[in-house]
């Protein structure tokens, strides 16, 4: 395989002298000895990603399975975060009902002295 090469100008024509030999080459010819090491080079990456794409498969289902986790935690999560606005909301209604039934007890103690206090004024 040649793989050095010097440019040499012939008549407005470029040519490839090979160091080792000292042929010339046409210029197209080179090109297309380029083209096809560049074919084999790209052949050779492709059998690269050949033999690694079992693995990039088993790395993607992985990473596809801890996707899958997140997701269950995040329901869970999501679900435990309604279990405790339920709560809260249950917590408000007591409070709110606290207070109203506190405040019904102060109006009908307070309608009672009334009451009482308007008797006595009259005996």
């Amino acid at each position: 395989m040649i793989t050095q090469f010097d440019f040499a100008p012939i008549q407005n024509c470029y040519f490839v002298v090979a160091n080792t030999s000292h042929f010339a080459i046409p210029r197209l010819y080179y090109k297309s000895i380029c083209l096809m090491q560049k074919f084999e080079e790209l052949d050779e990456l492709h059998a690269q990603v050949e033999e690694l794409s079992p693995e990039m498969e088993e790395i993607n289902d992985d990473i596809d399975a801890k996707w899958e986790e997140i997701d269950a935690k995040r329901k869970v999560i999501e679900a435990k975060w309604e279990e405790i606005g339920a709560m809260h909301k249950e917590i408000v209604a007591t409070v709110e009902a606290r207070k109203s039934r506190g405040k019904e007890y102060k109006d009908r103690e307070r309608r009672k002295r009334r009451t009482w206090m308007s008797l006595l004024m009259e005996s």
